[in-house]
């Protein structure tokens, strides 16, 4: 989806980034996390030549989202600091629809509406 969206975007993109916990460690202190995030934003503000809007810091999540040009967020993806990384709004439809449809009757005695099993009902 995200890559859909960069490929057509005609303007900045809301993105989520998860970043990568170093293996055998323990997960990045609050301090830490704002560091890596600051790595990430230099290094795909240089590569791409501009910088994101709206950057909001998830301390406590190891993660960070923006607002940017699809330039900054290819670069920010291909930093080996970065997990993942999602779009912040689906512009198309996730519903899985059905095939078909029909109505299909209930076996007698399995209508949860039928009268005779109302509490106090006839």
């Amino acid at each position: 989806m995200l890559a859909a969206q960069l490929q057509h975007a005609k303007g900045p993109v809301g993105v989520v980034f998860q970043l990568e916990i170093p293996k055998g460690g323990d997960f990045p202190t609050p301090a830490q996390v704002d560091a890596n995030v600051r790595k990430v934003i230099e290094a795909a503000s240089e590569s791409s030549g501009c910088a994101p809007e709206n950057l909001v810091v998830f301390e406590n999540l190891n993660a960070f989202s923006v607002q940017a040009d699809p330039g900054f967020v290819m670069a920010a993806i291909k930093n080996p600091r970065v997990a993942q990384a999602a779009p912040t709004a689906v512009q198309e439809d996730v519903l899985i629809r059905p095939a078909e449809t029909k109505q299909v009757p209930l076996p007698r005695g399995q209508n949860k509406h039928h009268p005779s099993r109302r509490r106090g009902g006839r």
